[in-house]
C-alpha cells in the first residue's frame, strides 16, 4: 500500500510550513524527522494530516467537499 500527496495537498502543506516555520522553535526531530505524515483511510476517502514535532498540525484533506 502506498500513499501520496496530490499537487493541491502539496501546495497547502508548503503554504502552511512557510507560515508555521516563522513561529516554530522545533528545528528537527529524532534523526531529522520533524514532520509526521498520518494517512487514515476511511470509507469516504483518506484523511491526511501532517504534524510537526512541536505539536502543530494541519489536515490536508477536506473529505466532505470531495465526496
Amino acid at each position: 500500500m502506498s500513499f501520496e500527496l496530490s499537487e493541491q495537498e502539496n501546495k497547502i502543506l508548503k503554504k502552511w510550513l512557510t507560515k508555521h516555520d516563522k513561529k516554530c522553535r522545533f528545528s528537527c526531530g529524532i534523526i531529522g524527522g520533524r514532520l509526521t505524515y498520518i494517512f487514515n483511510p476511511t470509507s469516504l476517502g483518506c484523511l491526511i494530516t501532517v504534524q510537526c514535532g512541536c505539536g502543530g498540525k494541519i489536515c490536508l484533506t477536506d473529505i466532505i467537499n470531495e465526496w
